[in-house]
C-alpha cells in the first residue's frame, strides 16, 4: 500500500511518483476471473501538494486491464480502467496516525466503485 505522512519534512511543494503494483498487491484480483492472470498490473500516478498549515491535495490516475467473462456469452474481453481522482488530507492534531493518506486499495469504497 502507498503511505505518505503529512509531517514528513522532506516534502515541500509538490511531489510526484509512479508506482507499478499488481491486483494481488492491491487485494483487487477477485475481478479476474482467469486464474491464470490474478496478477495483472496496476499503474498508479499520484501528485502531492503540500499547503502550508492545511495538509496536502492528491490528484492520482489509475491505469490497469484485465479479463473479464460476458455475463451473458461467457466470451473473454478485456475490461481497461483509466481513472482520476482528487483528495485532500489535513492534518489532525489528536492522533499520528490521522496525519497519512489514505491506502490506495485498502478499504476505500470510492476505488471499489471504479472497477
Amino acid at each position: 500500500m502507498i503511505k505518505i505522512s503529512t509531517s514528513d519534512g522532506r516534502w515541500q511543494g509538490e511531489w510526484t511518483c509512479d508506482y507499478l503494483l499488481s491486483l494481488k498487491d492491491l487485494r483487487l484480483q477477485d475481478l479476474v476471473e482467469d486464474e491464470h492472470k490474478k496478477d495483472a498490473q496496476v499503474f498508479i500516478n499520484l501528485a502531492i501538494h503540500k499547503h502550508a498549515s492545511f495538509g496536502l491535495s492528491v490528484d492520482g490516475r489509475i491505469l490497469t486491464s484485465f479479463t473479464r467473462k460476458c455475463s451473458i456469452c461467457a466470451s473473454p474481453y478485456c475490461r481497461e480502467i483509466d481513472t482520476t481522482f482528487s483528495v485532500w488530507v489535513l492534518p489532525s492534531s489528536r492522533d499520528n496516525d490521522a496525519n497519512q493518506l489514505p491506502e490506495i486499495g485498502g478499504d476505500d469504497p470510492s476505488l471499489s466503485d471504479i472497477c
